[in-house]
């Protein structure tokens, strides 16, 4: 998009930018685009009761911020619907299952494990997901 060549990036939120008007942009831009799919990974998602959804975010959404940052997946909660999503690659996921289990266990709540799927992503997912 735009004027001349302004590079690629990859923001905190998983949202991918490729800005460039040059064929010679394009390498460095497909670098970019494999790497964000490489590190979508998996996806897992599991149902959790309404005060879990408080254990889980923590005050000011302090707990949800330092589960990611310990595990490095992204962690999402529908708040309504006691939805909890965990993004990232598979080691990241199951790290950051394991700190939701404990969290969990440790308030006494439990996730309903019955409702949880995991769901592996390809690059032929890209753009169905």
């Amino acid at each position: 998009r735009g004027g001349g060549d302004r590079g690629t990036g990859l923001d905190s939120a998983r949202v991918l930018t490729a800005e460039c008007d040059s064929k010679a942009a394009v390498p460095k831009a497909r670098e970019v685009v494999e790497a964000f799919i490489t590190g979508l990974g998996i996806q897992f998602v599991m149902s959790v009761g309404y005060s879990a959804v408080g254990t889980i975010i923590g005050k000011g959404g302090a707990t949800k911020r330092s589960l990611e940052e310990a595990s490095g997946a992204r962690v999402d909660v529908e708040t309504h619907t006691g939805t909890v999503t965990i993004r990232g690659p598979e080691e990241a996921v199951a790290k950051a299952r394991e700190a939701i289990d404990k969290l969990l266990s440790d308030a006494g709540e439990d996730a309903a494990a019955a409702n949880a799927t995991t769901i592996k992503l390809t690059r032929d997912d890209v753009g169905a997901v």
